[in-house]
């Protein structure tokens, strides 16, 4: 991604703003999880209805994940960017959250339902947020080095942690000014939607602006900078068949079901099972699980920072993520277990606090490990492929959760399974010493340049089939020479003569 005109200080501003285009949708997420459900009853639609809506998502990013990955990979191919598929989905996702900030207004001008509009909105803000996931990620394997990545990976995290936190504070601001005993009306909630969601666009776009000027790049650059590559050798076949891929989605898929039984169920956990055996209650069960979530976002913000001071010491091989990760599950795996120990608000608060660090893990170094096995042309397709894996969990928890609950009369029940789960995603990932990521494609860009005597033996090959395009140097009508392989090698000193 490096231009020769950056200076450091540039360079350095590049790497901390490609990866912003994730803050606008960490905010939007994050007021989702707080309005929707509530926003929903007002309007006549039962409870368990509404949890059945949000089923919407993980279906939504099934369809949509793995077509968006193709469909960049394929733009990526002819043009060595992603930043339209970023900027088509993030207008999607400004659309979706107009349309929620003024349901009555639309609903009544089309003559339709508010909840049909709100259903409606809810599918286009799931789809372009799985869209803006895949494409990011993908943007961030492309444009930077194995040893860039550690970094650019670690600020993107850092953004979805900034952007849920203030989103979550912007949630708990009183819009409507009737104070606490009017917080559940519905005009109060609709007031409070409305703000919310025109600041959640407007963060958005800051957002999306700073991720597309800090990769923006001609054509010409970035064709020289980024191509060619070979990502039409990656199939979807070989990855059942690769030992490494399947080992990272089978430990994103079983970490995954921890993490969302958590998400899901923690509230109704503090509100039923701890706070009716508290004598001092001075705050609700929702209040105190939503301190204590603002406690673990601000605990992954500064962990996701801190990921490359630790790789730093030991290195960003793959062998050392993969442990990294593997400690991380187990961690999980216990606090979840532990789950059942928990009987004050404080104790409950802490019990999610602690998980901050651990998710700042989950959400950076397994995109990391999938990065460097990618080449320029398959980081669309395999990104969307590992988010699937997280996709399915959350279908299965949302599904069976509740009868799970029912049954056994507590939430620690799917809490202690994720737990257990989380164990065996740890044993998983504890690969042997020494082990490195294979590329996932037959031809990646990665092994072709992977030593110099490569890189030659490949230009003999590609003078053989008589179809390179002729370069030459700046400032020179002659020698010409046929060369695109060394291109990488001489960024300041050649244009294409197409």
């Amino acid at each position: 991604m490096r231009c020769h005109h950056d200076s450091p200080l540039i360079y350095n501003l590049r790497v901390i703003a490609a990866p912003g285009v994730v803050l606008g949708t960490a905010f939007a997420s994050s007021l989702q999880f707080v309005l929707l459900t509530p926003f929903l009853v007002t309007l006549g639609v039962s409870r368990t209805v509404a949890s059945v809506i949000w089923l919407v998502g993980p279906l939504t990013g099934l369809v949509v994940q793995p077509l968006v990955g193709i469909l960049s990979d394929e733009y990526h191919k002819r043009h060595a960017t992603r930043l339209p598929i970023v900027l088509v989905s993030s207008s999607i996702l400004i659309a979706s959250h107009i349309a929620v900030a003024f349901t009555d207004i639309i609903s009544e001008y089309l003559s339709i339902s508010p909840v049909l509009l709100l259903i409606m909105s809810f599918w286009m803000f799931d789809s372009a947020s799985n869209a803006i996931t895949v494409t990011s990620r993908a943007m961030l394997s492309d444009r930077f080095t194995k040893e860039q990545r550690t970094r650019a990976f670690s600020v993107q995290q850092f953004w979805t942690s900034f952007g849920s936190i203030m989103g979550y504070l912007t949630a708990q601001v009183d819009w409507s000014g009737g104070g606490a005993q009017r917080a559940n009306d519905p005009d109060s909630l609709a007031t409070s939607v409305f703000y919310c969601f025109v600041i959640s666009s407007i963060v958005v776009s800051v957002g999306t602006m700073m991720s597309f000027v800090s990769v923006y790049e001609k054509r010409a650059c970035r064709m020289r900078n980024h191509g060619p590559h070979t990502g039409e050798s990656f199939q979807f076949k070989k990855m059942c068949i690769n030992p490494t891929l399947i080992s990272i989605m089978a430990g994103s898929a079983l970490t995954w079901f921890g993490w969302f039984a958590q998400q899901i169920y923690q509230s109704d956990f503090i509100s039923s099972e701890i706070m009716p055996h508290e004598q001092l209650l001075s705050m609700t069960g929702v209040q105190a699980s939503a301190f204590g979530l603002l406690i673990s976002s601000g605990l992954s913000c500064l962990f996701g920072l801190f990921i490359p001071v630790i790789l730093s010491y030991t290195g960003n091989d793959s062998f050392y993520l993969f442990r990294i990760w593997a400690i991380s599950c187990l961690l999980q795996g216990l606090v979840l277990i532990g789950s059942f120990q928990v009987a004050t608000i404080p104790g409950a608060i802490i019990w999610e606090a602690s998980t901050g660090p651990m998710f700042a893990v989950a959400c950076t170094v397994p995109y990391m490990l999938v990065a460097n096995g990618c080449d320029h042309g398959s980081s669309g397709r395999v990104m969307a492929v590992v988010n699937v894996a997280v996709c399915l969990p959350q279908l299965i928890v949302s599904g069976i959760g509740g009868l799970v609950i029912e049954s056994t009369k507590t939430n620690t029940a799917m809490f202690v399974a994720g737990g257990i789960l989380c164990t065996i995603a740890s044993r998983i990932l504890w690969v042997p010493v020494g082990f490195d990521v294979p590329p996932w494609s037959e031809k990646s860009t990665a092994s072709i340049l992977a030593s110099t005597s490569d890189l030659f033996f490949s230009y003999q090959e590609f003078q053989t089939r008589g179809d390179i395009p002729e370069f030459r140097v700046r400032g020179l009508s002659t020698p010409r020479f046929k060369e695109p392989l060394l291109l990488p090698l001489l960024p300041n000193t050649v244009d294409s003569h197409e």
